[in-house]
């Protein structure tokens, strides 16, 4: 005989509202007499050994009734009621409940893993991202993490690279050196016109040279005579004007008179203490342009602020507009460095005994103007020789070994 089919019907368990659930006993409070101070909170409850024991054998059934027993009651049930009675084909077997990132916080409510620890919800809730709990005390208001600082920010609060300080640095430093370098450039313009000694003790020790130098170059008495007053006139303390002797050259002489000025302009650097004398030939640029050549004589000449001597070569090569910068140079009054002696000298198509006899000046200023005059005006041509040809010498030749022997280059 066959079994007669026996119907099963799933039963509810008891929740918290059920009425057909025993009262609680006399010791413990039924959860809705429970005070607002134990809200939240699991009744206290001592397990001994046994029972311990014992809940893990009951574990999928009266672990189950006492978490709904010590849920509050806000918490949704666990197990909603199931219609009775239930189809056959209806699956009773667990199934995992999936969740998301985002529901972490209801992970309690679930009753997919049998070792979870049921707390209630209305207890301490975990610091969330807008009250964040201080590392101390736990008081919101103050956040355990700092916000995170923008890139740009930490670069600018952090200061400048090593790069840029050394940049800086560097900058620093070359521009203290230049700044040094112009000093010390200035300062030595200023003391190449400050003398070691006096001029008293300058002009005697000039003459003491320029007699050596007569006495190894024969030249006649009116030479010495025009050079020894013109230096004269600068041996104060404030000259008026710069001494200017136009040396003639004859083509007997030439050697003679290249030998004789540099020797007299050596004699100048020694007695004001100068290393050196400026010197420039003409015929080297003869073929610039006018102004380029002007140019040239212009940085030459202002070589006389560091020295006292200047020799200019062949000044019958230099164009009219060219031979201008004379006027500036050798002027009376507005002449830039007035302490100092040029020797601009001439080369002429004469031989000394032609020379001898006539009037120097007269014949040296009929050549000039004839150079000049191709491309300035009279009173123009006349300006630059009224200043340069004051005081013209003429130099006798002396003989070619006498000159090699004095002058070997």
């Amino acid at each position: 005989m066959p079994n007669p089919k026996v119907e099963t019907r799933a039963t509810a368990r008891p929740g918290l509202r059920d009425s057909s659930t025993s009262p609680p006993s006399l010791g413990e409070k039924s959860p809705r007499t429970r005070s607002r101070g134990n809200a939240g909170r699991s009744p206290a409850r001592y397990k001994t050994k046994d029972d311990m024991s014992s809940d893990e054998d009951t574990q999928g059934t009266d672990y189950g009734d006492e978490v709904d027993r010590i849920t509050s009651d806000r918490s949704p049930r666990l197990y909603p009621e199931l219609p009775l009675p239930l189809p056959d084909d209806f699956d009773l077997s667990p199934k995992r409940v999936p969740f998301s990132k985002s529901d972490t916080g209801s992970l309690n409510d679930s009753y997919g893993s049998t070792h979870s620890r049921c707390s209630s919800r209305s207890g301490p809730s975990s610091p969330r991202k807008d009250n964040p709990l201080t590392p101390m005390k736990g008081s919101p208001g103050k956040k355990i993490y700092p916000d995170l600082i923008h890139k740009d920010t930490k670069q600018s609060r952090r200061g400048a690279s090593p790069v840029t300080l050394i940049f800086f640095f560097t900058l620093v430093l070359v521009s203290i050196l230049v700044l040094y370098y112009h000093v010390e450039e200035t300062d030595k313009l200023q003391k190449s016109k400050v003398h070691k000694k006096s001029v008293e003790e300058v002009y005697k020790d000039l003459k003491n040279e320029l007699q050596t130098i007569n006495a190894q170059i024969t030249q006649p008495r009116h030479f010495w005579v025009q050079l020894i007053g013109q230096i004269d006139s600068i041996m104060v303390q404030n000259p008026r004007q710069p001494a200017i002797i136009l040396v003639v050259a004859p083509k007997d002489a030439r050697g003679t008179a290249t030998c004789l000025i540099h020797k007299i302009a050596e004699a100048v650097n020694y007695a004001f203490g100068d290393s050196r004398f400026v010197m420039y030939d003409v015929k080297s640029d003869m073929h610039v342009h006018p102004r380029t050549l002007k140019q040239e004589l212009d940085n030459v000449l202002q070589g006389l602020s560091e020295t006292h001597a200047a020799v200019i070569h062949s000044i019958e090569a230099i164009p009219g507009e060219a031979a201008m910068i004379f006027h500036a140079y050798c002027d009376n009054e507005n002449a830039p460095f007035k302490q100092a002696i040029i020797f601009p000298i001439i080369e002429v198509d004469y031989y000394y005994e032609n020379l001898a006899h006539k009037r120097l000046d007269n014949t040296v200023d009929d050549l000039l103007a004839e150079i000049w005059g191709v491309s300035l005006l009279p009173k123009d041509v006349s300006a630059i020789v009224s200043r340069i040809a004051n005081a013209p010498v003429l130099i006798k030749p002396e003989t070619p070994g006498r000159v090699k022997e004095l002058c070997p280059i």
